[in-house]
């Protein structure tokens, strides 16, 4: 952003030194010295430079007044512009009179330029004449000097007979201003509102969903195939790299890999285009259609890539981000969908989903309490027994050995092999440990003496039933309450047009249940804070403007 400042400015920089030194040239047609040209120049211009340069510098006071992320997006951009803007006018002080009086001391101005003055009509402008036994170089360029001032001369005459005309008749002037302002104001109803302007970076993050419950292993090839369609929607001479991450990643990698994936059935494909490519906004527009029909259950949608869309979006998943907040899930989860089917309507809304996966294919085992108790076991015995099974020994006893060569600690965890427990069967064939089998995990010597015979192990078919079912994969929390995600990119249309249609459709839902509500958030939210503040601060900025005038 402050690389954006310094562009925004690049314009202005340079008006303090240019006033300086057209000035200077004014007072030596005037028949002035050089160093006194120099000093009265600089001097009659110097109060209405700063205050040029002040107003400027208040126009970006209004960033003051930000809070949250756009404070930090904007506020570089406004120092930027302020810093260089009195830089300016500090180098047009110090540095420009040095060096004018260092390179205009070869030059020789011709009276004539000002009113009160003759002048013949080759020194009507007042241009400079090249020096006597001045090189070819020399003349040619005062030659194009003089032409160039000619020429600007005749353009300046011609404004100044225009702008009589104009002030001869003013109120067909001022009529015309205000027609003029009229028609401006009409196109705050045509022109949308964005935070900011869209960027085509060469990168596509492509997600890719498939049906719940779906193993990994199968969504390895699955994403095989989808990356075979992109590579024949894209021509290779486009393509630079294609990177999938299938899954979730390990515990202690979690935190540190940015990612949207909630099981083995989710993968993240990431595009990366060589320079001279297509508009990356159609090649996503073809794979909408392209893999949602050849990939029939699955879910496809595209998420931020590239830095400056991921930092507008603040953290969330997607631009737009409509929270159906309530503590009853599955009612929740009935506004959620109507809300996704009105969004698929909205003009601009691309790729509409809900967030969190609540069919997760799940197996409920059901432990027949009494059962268990009459066979000396109990519901943590058959919770912790499953858990070892399932997930290893490493959460409940975790065990380590030292190896002697390295004084390197490893974790040992013990755990059934997946392929003995492929089937409900194998599963209810899984043994029960029974309540002291914890003892066996200690070294002999501390066997209590006095422990009685153990009970024979009991396989998990006797004591539970088990039963398909299915369960939320993931539940998020906002504010402490359950919240679901119906999520969308915008495609070909401003943002502030599509959250007004979005905040019809929720309104079309009716009147919600008690403890049931739905929030708008994303990039509209930081776009509407900001403007807020920016307008507020714009009035004060009009106002100081004045009194500095005034």
């Amino acid at each position: 952003m402050t690389l954006g400042g310094l562009a925004l400015a690049v314009g202005m920089l340079v008006d303090d030194a240019t006033v300086e030194v057209e000035n200077i040239h004014r007072n030596r047609t005037m028949g002035k010295p050089l160093t006194i040209a120099i000093l009265d120049g600089a001097q009659q211009i110097a109060v209405p430079a700063i205050v040029a340069t002040l107003s400027i510098c208040i126009v970006f006071f209004p960033v003051v007044l930000l809070y949250g992320p756009a404070k930090f997006l904007f506020t570089p951009l406004a120092l930027g512009v302020v810093l260089a803007m009195l830089a300016s006018y500090l180098l047009s002080r110090t540095l420009v009179p040095t060096l004018a009086r260092m390179l205009m001391a070869g030059e020789r101005h011709v009276p004539g330029s000002e009113r009160g003055h003759e002048s013949t009509p080759d020194e009507s402008t007042g241009s400079v004449e090249p020096a006597p036994g001045q090189s070819l170089l020399g003349r040619l360029s005062a030659g194009f000097d003089r032409a160039r001032d000619r020429a600007f001369e005749s353009f300046r005459q011609a404004y100044g007979r225009a702008l009589a005309r104009v002030l001869a008749h003013r109120a067909f002037t001022l009529g015309i201003g205000l027609v003029g302002l009229a028609l401006t104001g009409g196109l705050l109803l045509v022109v949308g509102t964005d935070l900011f302007p869209s960027v085509d970076a060469g990168m596509m993050k492509l997600h890719f969903r498939a049906p719940s419950g779906t193993r990994i292993e199968e969504t390895d090839r699955l994403a095989a195939q989808v990356e075979d369609r992109i590579r024949q929607v894209i021509p290779a001479e486009e393509v630079d790299t294609i990177n999938d991450m299938i899954g979730v990643p390990i515990f202690y990698n979690l935190a540190f890999v940015q990612t949207e994936n909630i099981g083995g059935m989710d993968s993240e494909i990431l595009i990366s285009l060589k320079p001279r490519h297509h508009p990356t906004s159609d090649y996503q527009r073809t794979l909408r259609k392209t893999l949602s029909a050849e990939f029939p259950g699955s879910q496809f949608w595209f998420q931020p890539a590239d830095i400056v869309t991921q930092v507008l979006n603040f953290g969330l998943a997607a631009p737009i981000d409509v929270q159906v907040e309530g503590n009853d899930l599955d009612r929740s989860y009935v506004f959620a969908r109507r809300l996704r089917d009105g969004m698929r309507q909205v003009p601009g809304v691309a790729d509409v989903r809900i967030a969190q996966v609540l069919d997760y294919p799940t197996l409920k085992v059901d432990v027949d309490r009494v059962r268990a108790a009459e066979l000396g076991l109990s519901q943590r015995d058959v919770a912790s027994t499953m858990l070892i099974s399932l997930s290893s020994s490493a959460l409940v006893s975790p065990s380590f050995f030292l190896n002697p060569a390295n004084n390197v600690n490893y974790t040992v965890a013990v755990q059934v092999p997946i392929r003995q427990i492929d089937s409900v069967r194998s599963l209810l064939a899984t043994p029960i440990t029974p309540p002291a089998a914890a003892t066996l995990l200690q070294p002999a010597s501390l066997r209590i003496p006095t422990a009685l015979p153990e009970a024979p192990a009991e396989t998990l078919g006797n004591v539970a039933t088990v039963r398909p079912a299915v369960s939320p994969d993931e539940i998020n929390h906002y504010t402490v309450q359950r919240v679901l995600d119906v999520e969308g990119s915008v495609d070909g249309r401003d943002l502030g047009s599509i959250i007004r249609d979005i905040r019809q459709k929720i309104a079309a839902l009716g009147t919600l249940p008690p403890g049931m509500r739905i929030n708008v958030r994303g990039q509209n939210q930081v776009m509407e804070e900001s403007f807020r503040s920016l307008l507020e601060g714009l009035v004060l900025s009009i106002v100081l403007v004045y009194f500095l005038m005034v």
